[in-house]
């Protein structure tokens, strides 16, 4: 898996980039605590929906090697390059990957939930990906309005996968460098994958993840259409501990 991270603590800061990855290089201590859902190599994804809520910020005040981040992303069968949207206590600097920055950062708070729409036009292959961030506590507070946007991605025209569909989708923390898992659980709601297939199992297994840190995901349910998509639905999937049950 490659990541870039475009940007945890008591303010947070949200970036939304396309992830063309060549090469990370040699980061110190990168690592990745995520699930996975897709319904295999074959079945191409045309929709990944999902409403990450914010979790508490970092005890860290001084982040600048502490680097902590959270993302929805999407990955081709044959690639491990990833079109995400990062949220990272990063503002840029030393010990980051490069990216591509297709918005400008913008400051959220703990218990602002994010949601993050991929859509697939399939006639032209381009990708829509939008965004709308709601204030919660903390944020109306601060005088935070709800605030989102979007922007039209050609997967033709990234050099790391060529154009190839996106098979896989993922929900993961990102953690490099000095970066602890120190914030508390990430949760997140009404996750949404839309896939070209009638195979259902997939959906009523559940996500996959790794089984050596604590997990939870609510039961899949799906639906089917006449033009050979399945929809899953599960209603919360919560990253809770890096530890194991």
């Amino acid at each position: 898996m490659k990541s870039t991270l475009p940007h945890l603590s008591a303010i947070l800061l949200l970036t939304f980039a396309s992830l063309i990855s060549s090469t990370i290089g040699d980061i110190a201590n990168l690592t990745f605590y995520g699930v996975w859902i897709g319904a295999g190599p074959q079945a191409i994804i045309t929709k990944f929906e999902s409403t990450l809520v914010l979790p508490g910020g970092s005890p860290d005040q001084s982040p600048t090697h502490d680097v902590q981040a959270f993302w929805p992303g999407m990955e081709p069968a044959k690639s491990n390059a990833v079109f995400q949207n990062v949220i990272t206590n990063q503002g840029g600097g030393p010990g980051e990957c490069p990216a591509t920055n297709l918005t400008e950062q913008m400051r959220v708070w703990p218990g602002d939930t994010v949601k993050n729409v991929f859509t697939l036009d399939i006639p032209n292959g381009k990708w829509y990906n939008n965004w709308v961030v709601t204030p919660g506590e903390q944020g109306n507070a601060a005088g935070q309005q709800p605030f989102g946007g979007g922007f039209e991605f050609d997967p033709a025209f990234d050099t790391e996968t060529k154009g190839a569909p996106y098979t896989g989708a993922l929900l993961t923390i990102e953690l490099q460098e000095l970066g602890t898992w120190d914030f508390g659980s990430v949760m997140w709601q009404n996750v949404i994958l839309e896939a070209n297939t009638t195979e259902t199992k997939w959906c009523t297994d559940g996500p996959s993840g790794p089984k050596n840190w604590n997990w939870t995901a609510s039961p899949g349910t799906f639906s089917t259409s006449d033009k050979n998509l399945t929809t899953c639905y599960y209603a919360m999937i919560v990253l809770e501990s890096p530890n194991p049950n």
